[in-house]
């Protein structure tokens, strides 16, 4: 029999779980995938969930093999070198302070619109930022609470609104696949795939499951399956109350709140919120915890291999991110999809790991061949500067990593292999 305390650890990891994953990708997607796919956008979103599982499965290996928070770090690092695991964290570091920022200019600008305020967007983005950094240097239990109160929240006002819309929607909801349904199937798989990005948090957060070696998977996997259903939800009662021609790619969440009365509107925008806030907290916990181990490895300067630290240095970078964002707002799009790149970046490095010194190369074919997908989505549908920010971060990485090894070369220091 499962005891209270266990159940509550397990209860307290999906949290984690659904923060990790729930962020500015669960505003857009649902609207994006039904614009880009039509009629074949719920079987999309089935596919890109079953597209996640080689990924999901190769994490949990990692994890099960080298525990506390190292995985894949030390994957990269056994099939690719030195160089290229000691890369992980600094590209983390990059892509997190990039890309907590854009997400929460997203939610901004849900209470933007929907409070008529453009100043909304700034003051709502700040909100959420600082109550993310808040909330992990009050420490462990007050990060715990926001994150279950946050996610059962999120999870009850968004299924309070699909049941609401599909109980009234204005027409019907016709997303059975078509004679076309290949032809539109691709675009709405890549788009929804951007939506599930967030699991690999775990990995740094996996000493906190209640067991590493056996949780990992049967956690993130029930966080996927859960925000999975939630996006079908709102994908279909989208679909059930707005008009295809009236359908707008980015804001179809907000347009579906506005329909059905003030109540709706207000939950829609505290979805935004609470959403960017839940993925904040969750993902500053998973990087200031990889950060420490990464100063205590030397492989960051060792000044930051304490919590207040790691979460200053993040608080610099959001607040960079978000003074860049104030001054040019057309580049949010750019910022998010930045951060995609630079993942899909990391996702290829550990990918060629496996192949080289993983474990089978089966899975290893499986998450080569959803990466191609993934990666025809950054290169295919993004702007053209998209790459370019991409691979920026990573020879940020790159330069970062050679001046320590420099500096500990040359103090006769001896570079961690841990």
């Amino acid at each position: 029999m499962i005891s209270r305390r266990s159940a509550y650890r397990y209860v307290r990891a999906l949290a984690l779980a659904i923060g990790s994953i729930a962020g500015a990708g669960l505003l857009s997607t649902p609207s994006a995938v039904l614009a880009a796919a039509g009629d074949a956008a719920v079987l999309a979103w089935l596919v890109a969930l079953a597209m996640c599982v080689p990924m999901l499965l190769m994490f949990g290996a990692s994890v099960r093999r080298d525990p506390g928070g190292i995985g894949l770090e030390s994957l990269v690092r056994r099939g690719l070198g030195d160089v290229a695991g000691g890369m992980i964290p600094v590209m983390f570091v990059g892509v997190v302070g990039i890309g907590l920022p854009t997400g929460a200019m997203v939610a901004g600008r849900f209470v933007a619109l929907a409070t008529g305020w453009p100043a909304a967007e700034p003051i709502a983005a700040l909100a959420v930022l600082g109550t993310a950094l808040a909330t992990n240097l009050a420490g462990l239990r007050t990060g715990d609470a926001v994150g279950l109160l946050g996610s059962w929240s999120l999870l009850i006002v968004c299924g309070w609104l699909i049941v609401t819309a599909l109980a009234g929607g204005s027409q019907r909801a016709d997303l059975l696949p078509g004679a076309d349904w290949w032809q539109l199937l691709p675009a709405g798989v890549t788009l929804a795939c951007w939506a599930f990005i967030g699991f690999e948090n775990l990995t740094f957060l996996s000493d906190e499951l209640p067991d590493p070696h056996r949780d990992f998977v049967p956690i993130a996997a029930t966080a996927l399956a859960v925000l999975g259903v939630v996006a079908i939800g709102l994908t279909v009662a989208i679909a059930a109350n707005v008009a295809p021609e009236r359908l707008d790619p980015v804001g179809g969440l907000l347009q579906l709140a506005a329909g059905l009365g003030p109540a709706a509107t207000a939950a829609g925008v505290g979805v935004a919120v609470v959403a960017m806030l839940i993925n904040a907290v969750a993902w500053l916990r998973g990087v200031s915890t990889m950060i420490i181990g990464a100063a205590e490895r030397a492989m960051l300067p060792r000044g930051l291999a304490r919590r207040r630290r790691a979460l200053g240095l993040m608080g610099i970078l959001f607040a960079l991110t978000t003074a860049v964002l104030l001054a040019r707002p057309e580049l949010i799009v750019a910022g998010l999809a930045a951060s995609s790149a630079t993942f899909i970046a990391m996702y290829v490095m550990c990918v060629l790991a496996w192949l080289i010194r993983g474990g089978p190369r089966g899975l290893g074919i499986a998450n080569l061949a959803v990466l191609v997908v993934m990666g025809a989505a950054v290169i295919g549908n993004g702007p053209s500067s998209l790459p370019a920010l991409g691979i920026g971060l990573v020879a940020l990485a790159m330069s970062v990593l050679f001046a320590r090894r420099r500096a500990s070369r040359a103090a006769g220091a001896p570079v961690s292999k841990r």
